[in-house]
């Protein structure tokens, strides 16, 4: 009885991997999501940072991008820019897995000028293009470096902090 099973199993696995569905067909992936740049808000946690950012691919394969955030956690927020470069795995930017890094600067006191950090990171996630919606989970981790008061920012900026994030925005 196992000797019919293992030759139906034989068969229909044979018969799916000839039949015309079964054929690789590269226009369904490579006419998905052509989109070039994303504008996206941002939220990263832990930190509580909100943000803005920008990216635009050069190719399939890397992408360059920039962010203004603002962190309101503690009794030291701090508001600063970051300048992004991702590389995309898959070669289909944009919309596919993603990792790169980063360099940051940021003020501590955003009432009057105060002291800055310099931080430098990298980060990795996966970002969804749907029609022109993007929408990107993304881990990062980062060093600061600078004045002693960074520890007060994002519940410990002063040296490695790490965060996880969510993006979303419009794809064009």
């Amino acid at each position: 009885m196992k000797k019919y099973f293992f030759i139906a199993g034989f068969i229909l696995l044979a018969a799916a991997a000839f039949a015309d569905d079964a054929v690789y067909k590269p226009t369904i992936f490579e006419d998905w999501a052509k989109q070039t740049s994303v504008i996206e808000v941002f939220f990263l946690y832990p930190g509580a940072s909100l943000g803005a950012r920008y990216e635009t691919k050069l190719d399939d394969t890397i992408s360059v991008g920039g962010s203004v955030d603002y962190n309101f956690v503690d009794d030291m927020p701090s508001c600063g820019i970051r300048l992004e470069c991702s590389f995309y795995p898959q070669s289909h930017g944009l919309n596919a897995w993603f990792v790169g890094p980063f360099a940051g600067i940021y003020s501590l006191n955003t009432a009057s000028p105060g002291p800055v950090l310099f931080s430098l990171g990298a980060q990795g996630g996966y970002r969804w293009i749907f029609d022109h919606i993007s929408l990107a989970p993304r881990a990062m981790i980062q060093y600061g470096i600078g004045y002693a008061g960074e520890t007060k920012i994002s519940k410990g900026a002063g040296g490695f902090i790490y965060g996880l994030g969510l993006s979303a925005g419009y794809a064009y």
